[in-house]
């Protein structure tokens, strides 16, 4: 996921939705808003890590059937693999992402929680206006 947001206010201005980016968007996918200055966009790309298991898998070899000289497939043994089952939010808010990503939660209805340096802290529910 890829969040665009006002550095200034914090406001979410868009996403690009998604876990894995080739290089290409990940360098070069940018978004403007009418009237913001480019530089007042900060763009911040939520990292993930790959969750991986060993798994036993079958080992195969192709024979030949006598008397018919079929080829069939055949399992021979197995072998253990260390293989990624999944990519996870690699970040201390990893439920949030979690529940924008599953639509539990708005994205749209939240700011983004930075510190002074700029560092994505977080995401905080936006304050929703009573109208009288």
């Amino acid at each position: 996921m890829i969040v665009f947001y006002n550095k200034k206010t914090g406001d979410i201005i868009g996403t690009v939705n998604g876990r894995a980016h080739d290089k290409h968007t990940l360098d070069n996918f940018s978004i403007s808003v009418e009237g913001m200055d480019k530089s007042d966009i900060g763009k911040y790309v939520v990292p993930y890590a790959p969750v991986e298991k060993n798994i036993e898998v079958p080992i195969k070899e192709l024979r030949v059937k006598k008397g018919t000289m079929k080829v069939i497939e055949v399992i021979v043994g197995k072998r253990t693999v260390r293989k990624t089952l999944e990519l996870t939010p690699d970040v201390s808010f990893k439920d949030k992402i979690l529940d924008f990503e599953s639509g539990k939660e708005d994205i749209m209805d939240h700011k983004i929680k930075l510190d002074k340096d700029g560092t994505v802290l977080g995401f905080d529910k936006k304050a929703k206006h009573i109208d009288s």
